[in-house]
């Protein structure tokens, strides 16, 4: 389990990993008492540079890069992605510190 500080609210969230329909890619999602918090990843139609690495959706959480930072869940590849007017950097994540979306939201 870990914290997120949203403009000074305190929420304890689990990072979730599972995988977008379209491509199979990973996707990395919070979630909180059994509900979604934030889907920390996009899918951008491209393959990452491997099966642990995403897209970060700074865009809608501008809090996020620093939050899987911070609880060292990932680390930034150097890639990044441009999309529209957004840039969307790849980070590599430590698969062992996410739990699996559906045994969670079944706890």
């Amino acid at each position: 389990m870990f914290e997120v500080d949203l403009l000074g609210d305190k929420y304890k969230v689990n990072a979730c990993k599972t995988t977008y329909l379209a491509d199979g890619t990973l996707a990395v999602v919070l979630t909180r008492r059994k509900e979604t918090f934030a889907d920390i990843t996009v899918n951008l139609g491209l393959k990452p540079t491997n099966e642990s690495c995403a897209f970060v959706d700074r865009n809608n959480n501008k809090w996020a890069e620093d939050f899987l930072k911070e609880n060292k869940i990932a680390v930034p590849t150097g890639r990044v992605v441009i999309s529209g007017f957004c840039m969307y950097p790849e980070y590599s994540f430590d698969l062992k510190k996410l739990k699996d979306l559906q045994d969670d939201m079944e706890m």
